[in-house]
């Protein structure tokens, strides 16, 4: 069995992500937010259907449903990396390439 402290860290920071949106302070929600995004791109499989298992709730929303939620979201994240990556304070590499040629 997998050691899901990431797990339970990704849930507790999106907590915190969504508190500091709801105080005002939107800059640190959105470098939270960021970092959330980075971690589910970094999760296993296993931590992937742990965090599923998490956010499930039967019957509406069983696990396996949950998990192909998250791996949708994982593939937008990608897609939209160039966005959300500013909140670490660096330009995507896409921006970085174009400006030195």
């Amino acid at each position: 069995m997998a050691d899901f402290d990431l797990v339970r860290y990704h849930v507790l920071s999106s907590i915190r992500a969504a508190m500091a949106e709801s105080n005002g302070y939107q800059e640190e929600s959105n470098r939270l937010r960021s970092q959330a995004n980075l971690r589910l791109m970094l999760m296993s499989e296993e931590e992937l259907r742990e965090l599923a298992r998490m956010l499930s709730f039967l019957p509406s929303r069983p696990p396996e449903n949950v998990y192909h939620e998250i791996k949708k979201a994982i593939k937008d994240h990608n897609e939209t990396a160039s966005d959300w990556i500013r909140s670490f304070g660096v330009e995507p590499f896409e921006a970085m390439s174009s400006n030195q040629v």
